[in-house]
């Protein structure tokens, strides 16, 4: 969805040092989950089916493609629910996200699983424009990780040494409070989304696991 999408700009800084070829797949409000039963809460309802056909889908594309050797997931965490036997709404589970990470490992791809970075309680441009532009500000509470480790526990329940976890809140928080803005630079566009500059800046976060996979960066060599 839109909470994979918005690391564009790091993947296009990634694969531009790599001389590697970016593919993006995303669609709104539908990250990709082999559970048929699970849907982001913003997804309105006459779409349900066209998302649970385009991720499966996208999901048997990328695992056929001899092309792709690395596959970037991300998703919204806190819009993630299922909906139960009564058709109410029930807490996600992380099975279905783990069935899908499997299911590429399995085709032999490198899955990495950004964890959904810190939502924030307001829009940083509308907390800035109100508190002002220091660096805590717009400060905010760390959430309780129940309502955050959705991806955590599918990359743990997947058990899979082709699957990697990265997290941010390292970068966001520390100890009870989180920051929208680091290093001097507003980190988000609204209250989840996270801007460019933040995006380009992250990448030193996946240099190593590319390194890794054996995609070192490109040397120009000059003639004298």
């Amino acid at each position: 969805d839109s909470h994979t999408g918005m690391w564009a700009a790091m993947l296009a800084t990634l694969a531009g040092d790599r001389n590697l070829r970016v593919r993006m797949l995303t669609a709104s409000s539908c990250p990709v989950t082999l559970d048929p039963d699970a849907y982001s809460t913003y997804l309105q309802p006459q779409f349900r089916k066209a998302c649970r056909d385009w991720r499966e889908a996208v999901v048997r594309e990328l695992a056929a493609d001899p092309d792709v050797a690395v596959v970037f997931v991300s998703g919204h965490v806190e819009g993630q629910k299922r909906i139960g036997p009564d058709g109410t709404w029930e807490v996600a589970t992380p099975q279905g996200f783990a069935d899908a990470w499997v299911a590429l490992a399995a085709a032999g791809k490198q899955v990495v699983v950004i964890n959904d970075v810190p939502f924030l309680p307001v829009s940083l441009p509308d907390c800035l424009a109100i508190k002002g532009s220091g660096p805590d500000a717009c400060a905010f509470p760390r959430k309780p990780p129940e309502r955050t480790d959705l991806f955590a526990r599918a990359a743990r329940l997947a058990d899979n040494s082709s699957v990697h976890f990265i997290d941010l809140d390292d970068v966001f928080c520390q100890g009870d409070t989180c920051h929208p803005i680091v290093g001097g630079v507003p980190a988000y566009l609204d209250q989840g989304h996270i801007s460019a500059p933040f995006a380009r800046s992250a990448v030193w976060k996946f240099d190593p696991l590319m390194d890794a996979f054996g995609f070192l960066k490109s040397v120009a060599v000059l003639d004298p």
